[in-house]
């Protein structure tokens, strides 16, 4: 058999029945079209009356029929349950390349990237880069008391963590972001008066506010990590207690941990993190 009729077959969803999900969506290539642009079945070849607007069984073979759109064309196709996955993973690298080129056209990354490839004596990657960026915005931003900028790059060093798959690194700094946030941080750099300081106070606890976003990362990276509360705990009480003393921040850390612990411990977000983990 040619090489031509191997990946005909592939493509065509004519596997051995044993062979699994996984194992038949890595064997397509991912730069490759997939799946039948007309309304054809993409298992037994029967001809439909219509292009199905959803998930449907054929008909004939009795097989699900999915619906999905390529991100190379954005055109709708009939797949196979194998080639949804592949197309699913076409879609994670068309939007992997689309955040990287956003990354490269940040301010600073050309000269960030230069520096670190004669650090790492290597080609660093995006969020490499990015991580640096966000470290120096950090140090930037708190030596000029710009306290929610320092939070925001605080938080970019957190996603850059997590993309990089440093998840216990990437929580540590979720959580030194909770802190922040439980402790109201402002902008305060342009102000040097002592008494606008007073009435403009660099952390204000009464205007705090946890977002919900950020609150979904912790829980779902407890659950990834496998840390009951306890645990977790004790990882926001040592990643908050830093801040506490070197930017002489107004709520203590038990204090915060007893807010954060209670939105934590939200219904919505519990389920929804749960949800996430489990590939729902």
């Amino acid at each position: 058999m040619s090489l031509l009729d191997a990946l005909k077959r592939v493509f065509r969803h004519r596997p051995d029945a044993t062979t699994s999900v996984q194992e038949k969506s890595r064997a397509m290539t991912l730069e490759s079209p997939v799946g039948n642009t007309e309304p054809v079945c993409p298992h037994c070849e029967l001809s439909l009356e219509k292009m199905p607007a959803r998930k449907k069984r054929c008909p004939r073979c009795g097989k699900y029929i999915y619906v999905r759109t390529r991100p190379a064309d954005r055109v709708k196709v009939l797949v196979t349950e194998e080639q949804a996955a592949v197309i699913e993973q076409q879609w994670g690298i068309h939007c992997d390349e689309q955040e990287n080129a956003r990354l490269r056209s940040l301010p600073g990354f050309e000269q960030a990237r230069t520096q670190l490839v004669q650090s790492l004596r290597r080609e660093p990657t995006e969020h490499e880069v990015v991580l640096e960026l966000a470290n120096r915005d950090l140090a930037l931003h708190g030596e000029r008391r710009n306290w929610g900028l320092y939070r925001n790059a605080k938080l970019q060093i957190a996603e850059s963590l997590r993309r990089l798959g440093k998840t216990k690194a990437s929580l540590t700094a979720y959580l030194e972001v909770c802190y922040l946030d439980v402790n109201g941080p402002e902008n305060v750099g342009a102000i040097n008066d002592p008494e606008l300081l007073t009435e403009c106070p660099p952390f204000r606890p009464d205007t705090a506010q946890l977002a919900r976003g950020l609150l979904w990362e912790v829980e779902t990276m407890r659950q990834g990590l496998k840390l009951n509360p306890n645990q977790l705990r004790g990882a926001f009480l040592s990643a908050a207690a830093n801040d506490h003393r070197s930017l002489n921040l107004p709520v203590s850390p038990e204090e915060a941990w007893r807010k954060l612990s209670q939105e934590l411990s939200a219904g919505d977000v519990s389920d929804e993190a749960t949800m996430t983990a489990r590939g729902h």
